[in-house]
Parts: C-alpha cells; sequence; structure tokens
C-alpha cells in the first residue's frame, strides 16, 4: 500500500513514532515478555528479588512494593538504553528543535490531561482539525 497524506498527520506520527521507540528499547534490552497478569509480573520480579511486598500499613487488601538494590542495577542500565535509543531516534535533530519538540509534545500532554477530566458529552464541540 501506498503511503498515504493519512500517514503524516499527527496522530499517526506520535503513533508511529512511540511503537518504533518502544520496538528498539526492546531490541536493545533483548526484553522477553509474554502476556502474563500483573500479579505474576509482581511475582517473577519479587522471585528474581528486584521487588519486595509489604502489607500496607492501614489497608490490609493492598500491598506496597518496594524496589530492592538489585534493580537498582538495573534500572541504571535500562536507561542507558534509553539514552542509546533516543539518540538514534534525535540523529540529525538540533538543540533547538529538540527543546522545541519536548515543550510541544508536553503542551499536548498537558492539555490531553485537562481535556479527559471533562466528560465527552460535556466537552466544546469539536472544531475543525488541522493535520491531526
Amino acid at each position: 500500500m501506498a503511503p498515504g497524506p493519512y500517514q503524516q498527520t499527527l496522530g499517526f506520527l506520535l503513533n508511529d513514532t512511540s511503537r518504533l521507540l518502544r520496538k528498539r528499547f526492546e531490541q536493545r534490552a533483548r526484553i522477553e515478555l509474554e502476556p502474563i497478569t500483573l500479579g505474576r509480573i509482581v511475582d517473577r520480579l519479587e522471585a528474581a528479588e528486584l521487588i519486595q511486598r509489604r502489607r500496607h500499613e492501614t489497608d490490609r487488601r493492598a500491598w506496597r512494593l518496594f524496589l530492592e538494590p538489585k534493580a537498582h542495577d538495573l534500572l541504571a542500565h535500562m536507561f542507558v538504553i534509553g539514552d542509546a535509543t533516543r539518540t538514534e531516534a534525535l540523529e540529525g535533530v538540533s538543540e533547538a528543535d529538540r527543546v522545541v519538540l519536548t515543550r510541544v509534545l508536553s503542551r499536548m500532554k498537558s492539555n490531553l490531561i485537562a481535556a479527559c477530566e471533562t466528560p465527552a458529552g460535556e466537552a466544546e464541540p469539536m472544531k475543525e482539525a488541522v493535520n491531526g
């Protein structure tokens, strides 16, 4: 299928870029995850001595999770991988453009957080969309 103008809309670009960043990070980290429940993930992290579960002080139903020292080394390694992935993604992008990109994406995130606090039925009528 030939690329179309829809592939240059903001939503498609953000989604594809996010997906590719995750894919590249996972390639570098060689993360091998299978679809499992959160409970099983926590069990595995605890068995690997990366976290510790402790009962909540006032809520018997809740558990609190704490990082073990072993997890800090793993996190440091993941930050190195993340830095390398960002370096690849931003190759050829000037520092000034990086600042603008971060500022614009941060603003969009804030706008969407605020918008999501308003039920869709109460939101302002849709305005004409421009490239997105």
